[in-house]
């Protein structure tokens, strides 16, 4: 049995902010989500939300691995972007930004931040870290955010 265990052995970094943001921008790198924005609210749902999401395609293909990803804020707190730091692939990249914008609440994409002003600022969110077995048994149960990780598992058959 094949199975991917916590921490990818093989990352790939993501893009670099040079290439997101204007040169010569300064940008801030936040460890954690900071006190001047709105706690998350309704986490266990927009956590199974995201976690009931692991592309197809990818499932097939037995991709796994962690997507390691922020918001970028631009100089005048507002949204700019979301930024991926750590690739898992095209595929599980694309799925971890598309269930940040559609489920994690307050919308992301709409929240403001202060006390930065003047400089472009990343905020990271929960990694997301994408596993597939062929057993339920395979992965123990965890605590889906209690890490800062949103554990996604994907169960495909078992090819003989």
């Amino acid at each position: 049995l094949f199975a991917l265990q916590k921490g990818d052995p093989h990352p790939i970094p993501g893009i670099p902010f040079s290439q997101v943001i204007p040169q010569g921008s300064d940008i801030v790198r936040l460890d954690a989500w900071p006190d001047t924005l709105p706690p998350f609210r309704f986490a266990d749902k927009w956590v199974k939300s995201i976690a009931r999401n692991y592309p197809p395609s990818a499932l097939r293909q037995y991709q796994a691995g962690r997507v390691d990803y922020g918001i970028i804020f631009k100089p005048d707190g507002s949204f700019h972007s979301l930024h991926v730091t750590k690739s898992a692939g095209e595929s599980l990249d694309r799925a971890a930004l598309r269930g940040a914008l559609r489920y994690i609440r307050p919308r992301i994409n709409q929240l403001s931040l202060t006390g930065y002003e003047g400089s472009y600022v990343y905020v990271p969110l929960p990694s997301n870290e994408y596993r597939y077995g062929f057993d339920e048994e395979d992965f123990p149960n965890t605590d889906p955010i209690g890490d800062y990780t949103v554990y996604i598992t994907g169960w495909t058959r078992r090819s003989h």
